[in-house]
């Protein structure tokens, strides 16, 4: 979907560049969980380009986040990890759908091939061990689904002092129809547009790998 944050008075917002995403996810809010539209607004932000925010004002909506794990307040300084109640195979996939729609960079195709996107995410030096823990539960999760991914790495200091971690999926033609098939996007038309585009590359490298092996027999 894109990025977000839950404040102190449990009022939540849902960011994307994308209006159309926002306004998909607006209606499952209202028509899943029954919060009512005059509790939700759409407003566009300027801040390193546009985009447009989602405010819930629901606080009901934004404790049942709080409690099912969400982070509250500016997640660069506070400690979370994966929920213990993600553990079966849908919400394992509908957790990385979406936070790999905020995260995880768009895949894209350079010099004919696809290229490895990477899931990178900061925090507060002092909580750098809590960044570590979330980021291999995330590539765990991910493996799960047969994705390769490459190991955790530092990303290094960020501009306003926060340490990075990162990781990538591998970027073979296989591991990229698996990631589609297997998780994928749920909001992000953005994202799914571009990964189908380099799904269509994928396979037409696997074919061209299974034509040159026929006539090599």
């Amino acid at each position: 979907m894109g990025d977000g944050n839950l404040d102190e008075n449990f009022t939540s917002r849902f960011i994307s560049k994308n209006k159309k995403d926002l306004e998909a996810l607006e209606k499952l809010l209202n028509e899943e969980l029954f919060i009512p539209v005059q509790k939700m607004k759409i407003r566009s932000k300027i801040a390193f380009g546009r985009s447009f925010v989602l405010q819930v004002n629901d606080s009901t909506f934004g404790r049942v986040l709080k409690i099912l794990g969400a982070p509250q307040g500016r997640k660069t300084n506070v400690s979370f990890n994966i929920p213990n109640w993600i553990n079966s195979e849908l919400t394992k996939k509908t957790f990385l759908q979406g936070i790999l729609e905020d995260e995880l960079a768009g895949f894209r195709i350079n010099r004919g091939f696809p290229n490895a996107p990477n899931f990178k995410m900061a925090k507060n030096p002092l909580l750098k061990q809590d960044l570590l823990d979330f980021i291999n539960g995330v590539k765990n999760l991910i493996e799960e689904f047969d994705v390769k991914c490459s190991k955790v790495i530092d990303g290094g200091m960020t501009k306003s002092g926060n340490v990075e971690s990162l990781f990538w999926i591998q970027s073979n033609a296989q591991n990229i129809i698996s990631f589609s098939e297997n998780i994928g996007f749920r909001f992000n038309a953005e994202k799914t547009e571009k990964m189908n585009k380099v799904v269509i590359i994928a396979r037409e490298i696997l074919d061209r790998k299974f034509d040159s092996l026929k006539r090599g027999i």
